[in-house]
């Protein structure tokens, strides 16, 4: 009888197709929440100073120009080592570059938490945001090679829903940790206060992802292609096995092969120095997208992630720091009377500058969070059902008419309510415009314009977070018209976007 099952089972068969046989089931739902919890894990920690900023701003008695700098060194970091985790992952492995990212970032964590300077800080933060660039990039690529093709888009959705949950988890974790009155010298002038302890509490969801992390083996297609052709097929079976709850001797293919064009790409740069192959390979790709061919939509689409991507991460930075503002200013004064950039900028700027914080503004945080994700989700569920050039056109326009309202506004509850507005209509935006911006390009392309497009996000992110700050001293209006600009020609732009032409098959 067990020969008569070995001579049925297929041989050669390409591995897109095995992970289809294979099916979904727990073993991949594992991945898929494991990495969930790995991308969690990374945004906290991206993300995490900006509601640390009002008090660690207090402690060290920074100006806006180096809130505004320490808000986006993260970013900075992450736009340094953008290409250089695409190599080590495709040369070392997903997992292995995921685990020691993992483990690094928990040492920058504790390290973080014990900054006693401003130097140190910002060498901490740009530290922080350049190793987490290769969980990022990583996670995404393991997702979507153990998961069958069929449920690929569902599982990075779900991934994607979890990160987004940090936009709760972090100042509802805020809530609790930072009016504790705590005070602990440690040496020196370091002194271990609350904000330290919410740095260092995200170590929990970081332990928790590489743990799970650990149990799981390298993804089967790098494993193929590095030539460890038994061990792919083995991780297979099992995951076969555990999804379908059968023996793994009942998986009905005896040997793999790649598809055609991962296979030309698995030849490329077998021999010699492979980091120069690799730089090499990914300056022809870049040059590609630079053809007379996909100039336009290189240049459109780097321009809408760095105009509206930047804008949505530049408000989530200074959101806590303007919000704690507007509410210690409302508590101290019996008439609120004063606009936003008045608060930000000039004599109320002053007069608001001490470090009595009033933790009201992490209530904002927490409404804001939810309120992202609820949309994320309808957005999600109706985005392909309706033209999402116009989705993105009007969500654009909004934000810009909303922020222009915001700097004439002398009501407290309506400012927090027009800033948490625009940040909801930019953050939900995010995976439509990537949706939309790759398909312009051809498949071997993708990789690739979403690389340099992200790249452009992050330029952005850094750009705006530093230039803001810089103009919150004299120039706040002009820094949010500035933003206003961007946005509202993001939004003209998208109307350029060719819909119903099938870009992407053009080979």
């Amino acid at each position: 009888m067990d020969k008569i099952q070995q001579v049925e089972k297929k041989s050669g068969v390409p591995l897109e197709e095995a992970l289809d046989t294979a099916g979904s089931g727990l073993y991949t739902w594992y991945v898929v929440i494991t990495s969930g919890i790995i991308g969690l894990a990374a945004v906290l920690n991206v993300q995490g100073m900006a509601f640390a900023m009002p008090i660690a701003g207090c402690e060290f008695q920074l100006s806006y120009t180096m809130r505004g700098m320490m808000s986006s060194m993260g970013f900075t970091g992450m736009l340094v080592s953008a290409q250089i985790f695409g190599f080590l992952a495709d040369n070392f492995g997903r997992k292995r570059v995921m685990m020691c990212c993992q483990i690094t970032t928990m040492v920058i964590t504790v390290l973080w938490s014990l900054a006693p300077n401003t130097t140190a800080l910002g060498i901490i933060l740009f530290l922080n945001g350049f190793v987490l660039t290769g969980t990022f990039t990583s996670t995404y690529v393991y997702v979507g090679e153990f998961c069958p093709s069929k449920i690929r888009s569902k599982a990075l959705l779900i991934m994607t829903a979890m990160m987004a949950m940090s936009n709760v988890y972090l100042p509802a974790m805020a809530w609790i940790i930072l009016p504790l009155d705590i005070y602990i010298p440690i040496y020196g002038e370091l002194v271990f206060t609350s904000w330290r302890l919410y740095i260092l509490l995200k170590l929990i969801p970081l332990s928790i992802a590489t743990l799970l992390l650990s149990k799981l083996p390298e993804t089967p297609k790098f494993l193929y292609v590095v030539g460890k052709h038994e061990e792919t097929l083995e991780i297979i079976r099992c995951m076969y096995a555990v999804n379908q709850k059968k023996s793994k001797n009942d998986f009905p293919i005896s040997s793999l092969c790649l598809n055609s064009d991962d296979e030309i790409r698995s030849k490329i740069g077998a021999d010699g120095n492979q980091f120069i192959k690799y730089f090499k390979k990914m300056m022809r790709d870049i040059a590609d997208l630079f053809t007379k061919q996909y100039i336009f939509f290189t240049l459109l689409s780097c321009f809408l992630l760095f105009s509206l991507v930047g804008s949505c991460n530049t408000l989530i930075m200074w959101f806590p720091d303007q919000t704690s503002r507007i509410m210690k200013y409302y508590e101290s004064n019996d008439i609120f009377n004063v606009t936003l950039c008045d608060l930000m900028e000039g004599s109320k700027a002053s007069e608001n500058s001490g470090c009595n914080i009033n933790y009201d503004f992490l209530s904002a945080g927490i409404l804001l969070g939810i309120a992202q994700v609820v949309t994320c989700l309808i957005v999600g569920q109706w985005a392909l059902k309706i033209n999402r050039k116009i989705l993105i056109s009007v969500s654009s326009f909004l934000a810009a008419g909303v922020c222009f309202l915001s700097l004439f506004l002398t009501s407290h509850y309506l400012i927090i309510l027009c800033l948490a507005t625009m940040t909801v209509l930019l953050f939900t935006m995010f995976p439509v415009i990537t949706s939309i911006v790759l398909e312009l390009f051809p498949t071997q392309l993708r990789s690739n314009a979403a690389s340099l497009t992200m790249t452009f996000a992050r330029l952005g992110s850094t750009m705006g977070g530093q230039l803001l700050g810089i103009l919150f001293e004299n120039h706040c209006r002009t820094g949010y018209f500035g933003m206003i600009s961007v946005i509202t020609a993001a939004g003209f732009l998208c109307m350029l976007i060719p819909t119903g032409q099938k870009k992407n098959q053009k080979v």
